[in-house]
C-alpha cells in the first residue's frame, strides 16, 4: 500500500471535516484514548472507539482523492449526504422512510423529544450499560459546553427547543448480576406501573429498548415492548440499538412495526468515531429558526441551510462501506468466526488468574442464527487476591493500556459494574465486523488474533499485580 494512504494526516483530515471537538486529536490521541492511525493491527476494534479497518480506509481515501475538489459547492455537500441516506435506506430494504443524520446516539436521544408535545414522559432502560450523557440529552438538556457547530453558555441546561416543555424522564438500570430472566420480569413490573402512573398525564410517553447493550444485553423484552404498546396506545417506541450488533433484518422488523430506531456506524461495524443515525417512519419538523440544536446537527432534512461540514459524512462512508462487506458474507461463516472467536476469548480469560468471566454472560442465546443470538463482547472482572479491583483501579489500568501500544482498541473502558453493591473493576473484549470481514478474507488468522488478545490480558494482569 501506498505510504501516503496511511498517512495519519490525511486520515484525521477526512474524518475531522467539520468542528466537533470530540474528533480532536491531543498527542495522537482521541476522546477516547484511541491512537487514529493506520496500521496492521487497524482491524482490532472496540466496542466504543473504533478505528477504520485498513480496506475501508483505502476505499475512501480513494474516494476523498477523486471528489476532494467538489467538497465547497454547497449542492455537492446537499448531494452527498442524501446519497449516503439512500445507501442506508437500502441496507435496511428501503423500508425506512426517514434517516437523520447525527453525530452520536447520545445527541440524537434529542430527537424523539421534538414535536408539538409540551408534556413528555421518557422512559429510559439501562442507564448503567448506555452513555452516561443520556442522562442529559433524554431531559433536553445540554451535556458539553461544545458542540460541533458552536458552543453552549453553561453546561445541564436545557437545549431552547427544549426550555418551554416539560419532560420527566425516568432512568430504569439493568442489574448485571441477576438472571436475565429475573431482570426482565423485575423490569416488566416497574415498567407497568410507570406507565399506569404517568400515561394519561402526558402529552407523549417514550419507551426506549436497549437492543444490545454494552455488555450484550437486551432489555425489555421485546414481548415486554408488545405487550406495552397494546395497552398503552400511541406509546412512541425508541429502541436503542447504537451497538448495531444484530442483523439488518432485525432492525428492519423494528421499523415496519413503526418504531424509531438509533444506530451508530462506529460500535460493531468500526467506523471512526461519532456517526448516528436516527431511522423513522415519521418525518421530524425543521427545526425552529434560533435553535441550540443547529449547534449539533446539520441534516439538511432537519436545518435550512446547515452548515456544510463533511467529516460525520466521511465517517459514515466508513461505517457504509463496511455494512457492505459484511453483508457479502454468507451467514454460516459470520457465525462460525464468531463462535471461533467465543472460544479463543473466553480461553483467553480463563487462562488468567487475575481475569474472571462475568457468568451471567451466554455464549449464544435460542438458536444462534442471528447475530445478537451470539454474544460479541465480553465482559470480565478484574481481581487481586480473590479480591475485585474498584473501579478507579480499573481506570488507572485502562490507561496504562492506551499508554502500552495501538492495541487498546481490543479492549473497551471500564463501565459502572456492581457485585454486592460495590463498582467493581471490569473490561471487555470485542468482536468486530472488521474482525470477521478480515478472518473471512484471510487478511489474519485466529492464531494471529489469539497471540495479540494473550499479550494485551498478559500486560493487564501485569498491572494488576504490580
Amino acid at each position: 500500500m501506498k505510504k501516503e494512504i496511511k498517512s495519519k494526516k490525511t486520515f484525521n483530515e477526512i474524518i475531522g471535516l467539520d468542528n466537533d471537538f470530540r474528533n480532536s486529536i491531543e498527542k495522537d490521541i482521541n476522546i477516547y484514548g484511541v491512537k487514529h492511525s493506520i496500521a496492521k493491527l487497524i482491524e482490532f476494534s472496540s466496542a466504543t472507539a473504533n478505528h477504520s479497518s485498513l480496506y475501508s480506509y483505502s476505499n475512501i481515501y480513494n474516494y476523498y482523492k477523486k471528489i476532494k475538489k467538489e467538497l465547497y459547492k454547497h449542492s455537492f455537500f446537499y448531494s452527498l449526504q442524501l446519497k449516503i441516506k439512500k445507501e442506508l435506506k437500502e441496507i435496511f430494504s428501503n423500508k425506512v422512510k426517514y434517516i437523520y443524520l447525527s453525530p452520536s446516539g447520545t445527541d440524537s436521544e434529542y430527537l424523539p423529544l421534538l414535536g408539538n408535545e409540551k408534556n413528555i414522559y421518557n422512559i429510559i432502560i439501562g442507564i448503567n450499560e448506555i452513555g452516561t450523557s443520556i442522562r442529559h440529552t433524554s431531559r433536553g438538556k445540554i451535556f458539553s459546553y461544545e458542540a460541533p457547530y458552536g458552543k453552549f453558555q453553561s453546561k445541564n441546561d436545557y437545549i431552547n427547543e427544549f426550555k418551554s416543555k416539560n419532560i420527566k424522564t425516568e432512568f430504569l438500570p439493568i442489574n448485571s448480576n441477576n438472571k436475565d430472566k429475573d431482570n426482565h420480569k423485575i423490569l416488566s413490573s416497574k415498567i407497568k406501573f410507570l406507565l399506569n402512573k404517568n400515561f394519561t398525564k402526558y402529552d407523549k410517553s417514550i419507551l426506549h429498548l436497549v437492543y444490545v447493550s454494552k455488555s450484550h444485553k437486551i432489555f425489555p423484552s421485546i414481548e415486554t415492548i408488545n405487550q406495552m404498546k397494546k395497552e398503552f396506545k400511541g406509546l412512541k417506541i425508541v429502541v436503542d440499538a447504537c451497538q448495531m450488533r444484530c442483523d439488518f433484518k432485525t432492525l428492519t422488523s423494528f421499523i415496519e412495526n413503526n418504531y424509531d430506531v438509533i444506530v451508530t456506524g462506529s460500535k460493531f461495524f468500526s467506523a471512526p468515531p461519532f456517526c448516528s443515525a436516527y431511522l423513522t417512519n415519521n418525518r421530524l419538523g425543521a427545526l425552529q429558526k434560533n435553535s441550540d440544536l443547529k449547534k449539533i446537527f446539520n441534516d439538511v432534512e432537519l436545518i435550512k441551510s446547515p452548515k456544510m461540514s463533511y467529516g460525520l459524512l466521511f465517517r459514515w462512508k466508513f461505517a457504509i462501506n463496511e455494512m457492505k462487506h459484511f453483508s457479502n458474507i454468507p451467514k454460516k461463516n459470520k457465525i462460525l468466526i464468531i463462535n471461533n472467536l467465543q472460544n479463543i476469548i473466553k480461553k483467553s480469560i480463563k487462562s488468567h488468574k487475575t481475569l474472571e468471566l462475568c457468568k451471567n454472560q451466554k455464549l449464544k442465546n435460542f438458536r444462534g442464527e442471528r447475530i445478537e443470538d451470539n454474544l460479541t463482547i465480553f465482559l470480565f472482572y478484574l481481581k487481586k487476591n480473590n479480591n475485585y479491583l474498584s473501579l478507579l483501579e480499573s481506570r488507572k489500568i485502562y490507561n496504562c493500556i492506551k499508554n502500552y501500544n495501538n492495541k487498546v482498541q481490543l479492549l473497551s473502558q471500564p463501565m459502572k459494574v456492581k457485585i454486592n453493591d460495590k463498582n467493581v473493576g471490569n473490561l471487555r473484549i470485542s468482536i468486530s465486523s472488521s474482525h470477521i470481514i478480515s478472518i473471512f478474507k484471510n487478511k489474519y488468522d485466529y492464531e494471529y488474533f489469539q497471540i495479540e488478545l494473550s499479550k494485551l490480558l498478559d500486560f493487564v494482569e501485569n498491572k494488576i499485580m504490580s
